[in-house]
This record gives C-alpha cells, sequence and structure tokens, in this order.
C-alpha cells in the first residue's frame, strides 16, 4: 500500500477495532483538524493520535519507529512536507501500531512528547499492548 493517507487509516481502524474488542467506546472525530485520530473512552475521554510503525536502519540493525510530530503535506502545487510538533493538549496517548504484526504500543503523551523527531518502539516495551493504561483508576 503506497498511499500514506490509507496507511494511516489502516492504522487508526485496527486502533478503533482493537480498542472495540477490548470494552473500550471509540469514537472517531467528524473532520481532520484535530491533533488526535480518535477518542478511547474508557469512562474517561482519551485523545489518541495513532502513527504507523515503519522500519529504518538504526546503525545495521532494523528497527521500527514511529514519528513524533505532525506531518502535514504542503499544498499550492509545492512539494514535499512539513513536520510540526504537537500542542501541549494535542493528545492523550500516542499507539503506535505495527500493522504487519498486529502489535499495539500505548504510549502516554507525556513519553512520547520527550522524543523530537521519532520514538524507537524497541526501547518501549513496557508500553508494548499495554491497553489497560487507558483505564480509568476507580481506586481514587
Amino acid at each position: 500500500m503506497k498511499n500514506t493517507i490509507a496507511r494511516g487509516t489502516e492504522a487508526e481502524l485496527m486502533v478503533a477495532t482493537q480498542a472495540t474488542k477490548k470494552g473500550f467506546v471509540v469514537c472517531l472525530p467528524i473532520n481532520h483538524s484535530s491533533e488526535y485520530d480518535l477518542i478511547i473512552d474508557s469512562g474517561k475521554l482519551n485523545r489518541i493520535q495513532v502513527k504507523r510503525a515503519y522500519k529504518v536502519n538504526n546503525h545495521g540493525t532494523e528497527a521500527l519507529c514511529v514519528e513524533t510530530r505532525r506531518i502535514l503535506v504542503k499544498h499550492s502545487g509545492k512539494r514535499g512536507s512539513v513536520a510540526n510538533r504537537y500542542s501541549e493538549n494535542g493528545y492523550d496517548y500516542l499507539i503506535a501500531v505495527d500493522c504487519d504484526k498486529n502489535t499495539y504500543w500505548i504510549i502516554p503523551k507525556e513519553i512520547s512528547s520527550q522524543y523530537k523527531a521519532q520514538v524507537y518502539l524497541s526501547s518501549k516495551d513496557d508500553y508494548k499492548n499495554q491497553w489497560a493504561l487507558l483505564e480509568v483508576d476507580v481506586s481514587s
């Protein structure tokens, strides 16, 4: 699949499907101007930014990573794209998706925002498939 929008849509739908299977309510924004891709309702509304993982060569080793920036395609006939940082309140969790292996990393914004451009997912295995991070803490 070459179209980057279609690839992103696949990742978003995979997250929505998996969250639904986990018993969460999933809401989708009706426009594309928000900094989040969906809302996962667990009794608390969590704004979710979905990123599709991609492979890179990291000093001779293949690694999975995701962008921490918002990639915007230039318009008006100009080629290329622009990478902007998300605002402080743009989302609550970044969910990275390995679409080939159906694996998810649920990374809180305070962690993902520490990275300037990319998060190498092998360094974030403690967030792998940790859907419980989205659940409401009823002990408070």
